[in-house]
């Protein structure tokens, strides 16, 4: 809870400056699922609520399962503000100019891993072994759900011997959020 408060004050000031509050209006402040639906609205009701708090308005969190359904509504001036990841960040930037307003820091740095994850009991040990299995991916924009895995998988092997076939999965399938991958 620590991290969201930080994360939560950082926004705060942000919007706070950004935005002046109207008598009777709420801050709406947009959620995409990144963890499983359950635990995203349980860690970001908490935040959205303590921004309204400290906002002095009611603030509302509107909670959407794809970066997809987020864009549409921060575009389309429905949401104030939204928890969204670099990937559709950049895009949207692009597209109709959102505004970053705070990245979070874990461990002093504003970095994150990307982990490709298999059975306990699997015999896979490397981005080789996935040769002929399925891969099942997260959000299309997730940058570690869906790009980074990509990426790489499209650039293995980098030193591939002559004459063996580059890597290919036997197929994908496409999940809404990283838990239902696991």
């Amino acid at each position: 809870m620590i991290y969201l408060r930080s994360l939560a004050g950082l926004l705060l000031m942000l919007v706070a400056l950004s935005r002046p509050a109207v008598a009777g209006e709420s801050l709406r402040a947009g959620v995409a699922s990144m963890i499983t639906p359950v635990s995203t609205v349980k860690y970001y009701q908490q935040v959205v609520e303590y921004l309204g708090r400290k906002l002095g308005m009611p603030a509302e969190m509107i909670h959407r399962t794809t970066y997809d359904e987020i864009d549409v509504l921060l575009e389309a001036g429905r949401l104030d503000v939204a928890f969204i990841c670099s990937s559709p960040y950049v895009l949207d930037k692009a597209r109709f100019g959102a505004e970053l307003l705070v990245a979070p820091q874990v461990n002093g740095t504003v970095f994150y891993n990307s982990n490709i994850i298999v059975h306990k009991d699997s015999p896979i040990t490397d981005i080789e072994g996935l040769r002929g299995k399925t891969f099942v991916f997260a959000d299309p924009k997730s940058n570690t759900g869906r790009l980074y895995p990509a990426y790489l998988l499209a650039r293995h092997p980098p030193r591939q011997p002559a004459g063996v076939p580059q890597l290919r999965l036997s197929g994908h399938r496409r999940q809404k959020d990283h838990q239902r991958r696991i």
